[in-house]
């Protein structure tokens, strides 16, 4: 799964040639579910760059609080279950990253050690999702309400040994198909698979469980990297 990510320097986001200018942020440590996030989708034969909800409600939802279930979507069921599959057929998107977090069980123990994982050289990158847009039935007057999910998959070599799933990172090649909502289903589930390219992962505290401790501390290092 993904539950916590972040981006230590904004400015950085751009070398991702998304085509777009994201929306200004600062610096972010620990972006966990409910939270307000940068994402880019696909609109016509353009993109558009905008902020969602970490969450998705599906259309059809009568309250947004089932947003706090779905954070994450798994690779082999997105185009099948009914909460992400009309999201999946149509509203593929992008969430730029330069980090994420994950948690390992240890024997013995009852607290997980948090890992965080980056690229090899600390690069950013773009995490596969899917978007909705949802407004309340209660209240047909109130603005609608953008929301996205994280798609996960299998885990690559230096995932692992620290848990059963890993998010998806979609290439910067692969962006146009992913993002074209033409795209056929089969074809955008070609590209869930296990990032292959060089990653590391690196022990760090344990403060980094909650999300109200979001400064840069959270991703120093507390032990030597497996990977």
């Amino acid at each position: 799964m993904c539950g916590r990510y972040g981006f230590g320097n904004p400015t950085r986001l751009g070398e991702l040639k998304l085509g777009v200018t994201l929306p200004e942020s600062v610096p972010r440590f620990n972006i966990g579910p409910m939270q307000w996030v940068p994402m880019v989708t696909g609109q016509g034969n353009g993109r558009r760059a905008l902020t969602a909800k970490w969450g998705l409600v599906p259309s059809w939802a009568r309250d947004s609080s089932v947003g706090a279930r779905m954070c994450n979507a798994r690779g082999d069921a997105v185009a099948s279950k009914p909460s992400f599959r009309a999201a999946f057929g149509a509203r593929r998107s992008l969430l730029p990253a330069e980090f994420f977090y994950e948690w390992q069980a240890v024997e013995g123990k009852k607290v997980k050690q948090p890992w965080c994982i980056a690229l090899e050289d600390g690069e950013p990158f773009a995490f596969g999702a899917v978007w909705e847009s949802w407004t309340s039935t209660a209240d047909p007057g109130a603005e609608s309400l953008t929301t996205c999910a994280i798609i996960t998959t299998e885990p690559n070599a230096v995932m692992a040994p620290i848990h059963a799933r890993m998010p998806l990172i979609i290439k910067p090649a692969d962006y146009d198909i992913w993002l074209d909502g033409h795209t056929s289903p089969d074809k955008a589930q070609a590209l869930i698979r296990p990032f292959d390219g060089y990653m590391r992962s690196w022990r760090v505290s344990t403060r980094v469980n909650k999300i109200t401790h979001g400064g840069g501390e959270n991703i120093e290092p507390i032990g030597e990297p497996i990977a």
